[in-house]
């Protein structure tokens, strides 16, 4: 029989001095009234926490979540209250609901987890993860879970819902994105440029709470953007100084930031940007265009040989949008797409890895052509 030690004293009271203490000073009587709100919250969530109500704790935090998703206490306790529950519910008498909760606690605890591009019958299992049917809703969330950031996709829609009866929706994607992990950044990281600004708040404070300095340009990029919300620009300043310790005006500007990005892509400085795995990766768009949400976040996959030369030439690119004449940018993308050409020449001659080798000779081709028209575009002669 599974079972949990679940430590209540002392946990609520630590975890309400920080909130305190990460609320800022607020001129607006709006902002006042959400922090009031908030706090008004997590004292009754506590309260029910303590007493061992994780059903009515869990909905107080759901509700907090919603009015701050980048509150690290609001994430931290409706996870405690919803691990509470999982954990009463895996030593109940229905074995087939507790095998459903020990699979949720144990996929919690994985750092490693395989990926499933594919989602099938995504109407049924975005259905199930809505449903206030517990054993529904534990085995889509596990799904989604599992399918990791190519989840991310579809949880995106559930993040334009307002109003009081979808505040445990909200919740719900929230916490699951944030269980994906450091793989749900890339695409969170496009989905900035949606045109919902409930949308882009929710997703800065998600990615506020990943500590990942990938997103330091794009959040840079949003807080320079012309007529950018209060709201919004507040939003972003708190999660590039969750990110990296400082206020926005102290990390120079996008453009520099997207250059070191792209910089650290073309060393392939792993250690800065992720490592990578496998024979493919994903390099992450945003179609404003396409009608549904989850057609919105799209990928495509490449060679994992090329992906951080890729990725240099993506940062490097959204970097000359914002200033066209930049002379390190333009070096930077011309150093990645040689280097990609490189790399394409050599791998198009592997004898084993046919998938591989096909595209490497297709991207070879195509560079070929490419990069002397893009190198004399920059003043620039690439021989070779």
């Amino acid at each position: 029989m599974l079972r949990r030690k679940v430590s209540r004293l002392g946990l609520c009271p630590a975890l309400g001095a920080m909130l305190i203490l990460a609320v800022p000073v607020l001129a607006g009587s709006g902002e006042q009234d959400v922090e009031q709100k908030a706090m008004t919250l997590l004292r009754e969530g506590c309260a029910y926490y303590q007493m061992g109500e994780f059903a009515k704790a869990k909905d107080a935090f759901d509700e907090m979540l919603a009015l701050r998703p980048g509150s690290q206490v609001a994430l931290r306790m409706q996870r405690e209250a919803e691990l509470g529950l999982l954990a009463r519910v895996a030593s109940e008498k229905d074995q087939q609901l507790a095998a459903t909760a020990r699979k949720v606690l144990d996929m919690m605890g994985q750092a490693v987890r395989q990926e499933r591009r594919v989602i099938e019958n995504p109407d049924k299992l975005l259905t199930d993860f809505q449903s206030p049917d517990l054993r529904a809703y534990l085995n889509a969330r596990a799904e989604l879970v599992g399918h990791g950031a190519y989840a991310v996709p579809y949880l995106l829609q559930f993040l334009t819902r307002h109003g009081p009866d979808a505040q445990m929706i909200v919740a719900r994607a929230i916490s699951t994105i944030r269980d994906i992990g450091r793989a749900a950044v890339p695409p969170l990281v496009e989905a900035l440029a949606a045109d919902d600004e409930l949308v882009q708040l929710r997703v800065v404070g998600l990615i506020g709470q990943f500590g990942d300095r990938r997103a330091v340009p794009a959040l840079l990029a949003l807080c320079e953007a012309p007529n950018l919300s209060e709201p919004l620009a507040e939003a972003a300043g708190e999660a590039l100084k969750a990110i990296t310790g400082q206020p926005p005006d102290a990390l120079g500007s996008a453009v520099e930031q997207y250059r070191a990005l792209a910089q650290m892509y073309v060393k392939e400085d792993a250690a800065s940007v992720g490592f990578v795995y496998g024979g493919w990766q994903e390099v992450w768009h945003w179609n404003p265009g396409a009608a549904d949400w989850h057609e919105r976040l799209t990928y495509e996959l490449v060679p994992t040989y090329s992906y951080y030369q890729q990725q240099a030439v993506e940062n490097a690119l959204k970097g000359l949008m914002l200033d066209p004449e930049n002379a390190d940018l333009s070096s930077l993308l011309l150093t990645a797409l040689c280097r990609q050409r490189q790399l394409a020449h050599m791998y198009s001659g592997l004898k084993d890895e046919e998938q591989v080798r096909s595209h490497a000779a297709v991207t070879a081709a195509q560079l070929d052509k490419h990069v002397p028209l893009v190198g004399h575009l920059m003043g620039v002669d690439v021989v070779g």
